[in-house]
């Protein structure tokens, strides 16, 4: 194998595998070994979740048959994984973030420490994850059956555009009136082993990596996990300004089914105003009346489903900040102050 090194990449983060991965100036899809190997685990020891009404990923039903066969020889350590798993208790994309602070082959170490993850007292009670990984990639043959399944995933990292996600970050920027914050290099992962439509954004040493499952992708910039990078600093910065008003809204919708994952005022937060500035660049970037009339039921759809100030962070953002000339950094506090109270009912 050829060995692939980054300018930025630190000297214990090395790419060795030349074919599962595509380069840009500043964007990389990667085929990446950790997140197989950590979704091959899950999946084996009792990770089932999927969408309402959806089925699993075709590859995701070959990959968990294949490792049913392959494991049916050692059912004590089995036992041993699944116990292990169901007494963290953690959601997935803990673990998902776990993997990318790994070395990016096996045998898995992990190379960044606790303090570098959005989860460091996760991360202390992980640190015999790797080990089990290590031991679970030998058992269940995961180096052939990686060969057998890695062309879809070549396919995934073929279909991304690099030139749309330099368009892509260009007009955020822009549209933030703000120089961009960061130099990054942008990693996108197709996650074919998890549910459907799901995603999370992580930084590690100078990359922003994107994970994203089937669904997830438009195959350019995954807009909305790096969008978390910028919004959840400065909403922790300015909570207080609207703290009663967004304890209101989170206790009208934290049973919604879009709340699930968001369960305090500050996470419902975070990921509202995420989404309407999602949406809003969609709309932007589309310039199609179409794509306005779709974002907008879109998010009068999320609101209703229990991240409510969606709604009026949109509309905040449509009629207020892309009228004014304040960076988005100067209007946040603006936006909170002007956040009007929750209201039930059809006109909220």
């Amino acid at each position: 194998w050829a060995s692939v090194s980054l300018a930025q990449e630190p000297q214990s983060i090395r790419f060795e595998h030349a074919d599962e991965l595509r380069r840009g100036s500043g964007y990389m899809v990667l085929a990446d070994r950790r997140i197989f190997a950590t979704m091959s685990f899950l999946n084996a020891v009792g990770y089932d979740q999927e969408q309402p009404d959806t089925d699993m990923h075709p590859l995701r039903v070959r990959v968990r048959r294949e490792l049913a066969e392959r494991l049916k020889e050692y059912p004590a350590k089995l036992d041993r994984w699944k116990a292990y798993y169901a007494e963290l208790g953690y959601p997935v994309w803990v673990f998902v973030e776990f993997a990318l602070m790994l070395s990016p082959d096996h045998p898995f170490r992990q190379v960044y420490p606790a303090s570098d993850s959005q989860y460091p007292e996760a991360v202390a009670k992980l640190r015999d994850l790797p080990e089990l990984l290590n031991e679970f990639w030998t058992l269940a043959g995961l180096s052939s059956l990686w060969d057998e399944v890695k062309p879809e995933y070549l396919a995934e990292i073929n279909r991304y555009d690099f030139d749309e996600m330099a368009r892509q970050m260009s007009t955020l920027w822009t549209y933030l009136r703000m120089p961009r914050q960061d130099d990054y290099v942008m990693v996108n992962i197709p996650n074919l082993l998890d549910a459907r439509y799901t995603g999370i954004g992580a930084q590690f040493g100078p990359y922003y990596y994107q994970v994203e499952s089937a669904g997830a992708s438009s195959y350019a910039l995954n807009m909305h996990e790096y969008l978390h990078s910028i919004v959840n600093p400065l909403v922790r910065e300015h909570f207080s300004i609207a703290e009663s008003k967004l304890v209101e809204y989170y206790e009208a919708g934290k049973d919604g089914r879009y709340a699930q994952s968001y369960q305090s005022p500050m996470a419902m937060t975070y990921e509202s105003l995420t989404k309407a500035l999602d949406y809003r660049l969609r709309v932007i970037l589309s310039a199609d009346p179409q794509t306005a009339m779709g974002a907008e039921a879109r998010i009068a759809e999320i609101a209703s489903g229990g991240l409510a100030p969606t709604a009026p962070f949109y509309l905040l953002l449509k009629d207020r900040f892309e009228t004014g000339e304040a960076s988005f950094r100067e209007y946040i506090p603006v936006l909170l102050d002007e956040l009007p109270r929750y209201r039930s009912g059809p006109d909220q």
